[in-house]
């Protein structure tokens, strides 16, 4: 694309130059929704949502504008069509990847702009569906990475590794390898709270799945408190219709209500429950080791002693879940090491 004639934006060029495919897209797009999309309302997001993002392209690269802005057109009508955005949409992170965080990834974006667009929206969606999440503070990491990644897997690897430092805990075991591929520099500042000086300093920090605690009297409190709770009725928009069951299987903590079952993913980064499939038909459990049973039991006395309102319980060398008999929610308590 060349320069816009004086006083045309970037993105008023690239929508003269794919007038008619662009219409004839949304055309196509309006007609297969049962709510058609509101012309009105599209055009004020491309103006105030793509306009700034095809600014910023134009700004370092002229010649890719056009095919930024036809992909950005193309995913604003999926996404308005599927109600992931739009004034009645409950979604709001992906209109907020649009102008924030579209125009500090520029460049990257210019280079494949399908790749980098449809991933870091979907990351968004993905990050906001789920309600233990903080898309608000991944946006914020995202833009580090983005000054200093050099292409554009770089940049994704570092939004799935985010992903899983901003509360998507069963993202753990893929994301730790994607740090161990990252770039040193890109790295040590996707997680600079942990204070690593090397790559293989952060690995083995980021190794620990809870905080090493101190030998002092509080921190040995600390044990005795959850660090999260998570679940809930599905009445109120949570996972369970009855009070759960919970065990060990091939050393994953499970969840079980009436109908279906769960895995349990906790870390220092969050807590979340995935559903796996329906319930199995009632039988025995796995059994826990006996090992991580004597553990378990000497490091959390107070809750897995089996009175009071404890229904049940399952710990995996790292985290003890407990679940209630008049409750929907887990209790997750951490095991943490003493340092050193």
């Amino acid at each position: 694309m060349t320069k816009p004639p004086s006083g045309q934006s970037a993105l008023a060029g690239a929508l003269m130059w794919g007038r008619e495919r662009f219409n004839a897209r949304f055309e196509f797009t309006t007609k297969i929704l049962r709510k058609p999309i509101d012309p009105e309302e599209f055009s004020i997001h491309l103006m105030e949502n793509v306009g700034p993002v095809a600014e910023a392209v134009a700004r370092v690269d002229p010649a890719r504008v056009n095919s930024v802005v036809e992909t950005l057109y193309e995913l604003s009508l999926d996404l308005m069509g599927g109600g992931f955005l739009g004034l009645q949409s409950r979604y709001k992170w992906p209109e907020k990847v649009f102008f924030e965080l579209f125009p500090v990834v520029a460049t990257l974006l210019g280079q494949d702009p399908r790749l980098v667009a449809g991933s870091l929206l979907n990351a968004a969606i993905t990050l906001e569906g789920e309600p233990t999440a903080r898309p608000q503070e991944w946006v914020e990491k995202m833009k580090t990475a983005a000054a200093i990644a050099k292409t554009p897997k770089q940049l994704l690897d570092a939004g799935m590794a985010l992903s899983w430092r901003c509360g998507m805990a069963h993202f753990r075991p893929g994301a730790l390898k994607v740090v161990e591929d990252l770039p040193e520099p890109l790295a040590l500042a996707l997680f600079a709270e942990e204070n690593a000086g090397s790559k293989s300093q952060l690995a083995a920090r980021l190794a620990r799945i809870w905080p090493e605690k101190g030998d002092d009297e509080q921190s040995r409190k600390q044990t005795q408190k959850p660090v999260a709770l998570i679940g809930g009725f599905t009445g109120f928009g949570g996972p369970f219709t009855a009070p759960a069951d919970l065990f060990l299987r091939e050393g994953q903590i499970h969840a079980m209500d009436d109908t279906a079952e769960f895995s349990v993913h906790a870390d220092r980064f969050g807590a979340v429950i995935k559903k796996i499939g329906p319930a199995p038909s009632r039988g025995p459990k796995p059994g826990m080791d006996k090992e991580l049973e004597k553990v378990a039991k000497s490091a959390f006395p107070g809750v897995t002693g089996g009175g009071g309102q404890t229904r049940s319980w399952a710990y995996d060398g790292a985290t003890l879940a407990v679940s209630l008999k008049v409750s929907h929610k887990i209790f997750l308590f951490a095991l943490r090491r003493p340092a050193g």
